[in-house]
Parts: C-alpha cells; structure tokens; sequence
C-alpha cells in the first residue's frame, strides 16, 4: 500500500502560534490528510483528515474525519492507524524540519508514522542499537528515534530506561548527560 500525505494551514478557527521546544514556531491550526491513491486513477481511495490544534498550550489532534466511497474498514483503522500521528507530525516531524532550514508546509510528511504496525520485542539487540543512537544523538533523541520507530517520546524514553536496567546503558553520570554503553 502506497500512502501520501499533506500538511496545510486549517480553514476557519483562530490562528495561534505555537513554539516548538527547539525554539520554531507553527502557527495553527494545520490539517493533516493522509491518503492512499488508486494504483491507476491516482484517485484516493480512502483519506483521513485530522485537525492539529492549540489545546492546553500544546498541539493537539481536536478532529479527525475518515472517508471513504465504498464504507470504511473499521478492524484496520483500529488495529493498524496510529491516531497520535497528526499531533506527533506537528509537535515533533514539522519543527524538526524548520530546524534544518526546511518549510514543513511545502514538505510531504512521512507516511509511515502513521502505522501502528507490531509492538517492537525489546530485545537487548535492539535495546542496544537505542543506546547506540541515543549516544550518538544526544540530547533531542526522542523526537529523531520516535519518528524513526514509529513510536512516541514517551515510549523511546521507556526504551533508554529498559536499556539501563538491563545494564546495557550505563547510568548518566549527570543529569542531562547521556551515559556509555556497558560491555
């Protein structure tokens, strides 16, 4: 399945700016359609559209309208979208862009944040190549593994901290530094 997506200023509602932890700033509200095309036609053949907002200073999805002309799959929707993707891509993927210079705007975001997909084994191999990019990237690395994984701020955090009790990580030796990997 081929998926495109598109981030544009939302009609209506009141335009609030939001800055970013990386200091940019989006103004708001942006609408976030994802969509697959027909192999041919090009036509959609299902969308959804989600609505990202200003709601307790921070960006959420406030909207979310699916569509499609022959009736919607509500077992794949359920099991295989991931619903947090519209307030990740603008909290995360689109101030990510403004740093390295690039109008999110004018940008295609991408599309396989969206797939829920499996839960990932955490297994040391795995747990060890996070410790190994969480060292590399420093600070700022949950934005840049979640949006590698797939997975939220919260879950890649999860993933250092398991990394650690395993004793794959060592403890940071400060707050706010990263720590070495354990052999």
């Amino acid at each position: 399945m081929t998926l495109r997506s598109s981030l544009q200023p939302a009609p209506g509602g009141r335009r609030r700016t939001w800055t970013a932890p990386n200091g940019h700033t989006l103004v708001l509200p942006i609408t976030i359609t994802l969509w697959e095309p027909h192999p041919v036609t090009l036509e959609p053949l299902w969308t959804v559209t989600a609505r990202v907002d200003l709601v307790d200073r921070r960006p959420q999805t406030t909207e979310v309208v699916v569509s499609t002309p022959d009736g919607l799959d509500a077992a794949w929707l359920q099991r295989d979208l991931r619903w947090a993707t519209p307030a990740d891509i603008v909290r995360e993927w689109a101030p990510q862009q403004l740093a390295v210079g690039l109008d999110p705007m004018t940008l295609e975001p991408p599309t396989d944040m969206w797939a829920a997909g499996e839960r990932q084994d955490l297994t040391d191999d795995f747990l060890t190549q996070i410790a190994t990019e969480y060292l590399e990237l420093g600070r700022g690395y949950t934005s840049a593994l979640a949006v590698k994984y797939g997975a939220t701020p919260r879950t890649v955090r999860s993933w250092v901290e398991k990394a650690r009790e395993r004793g794959l990580l060592g403890a940071a030796p400060k707050r706010g530094k990263t720590g070495v990997i354990e052999s």
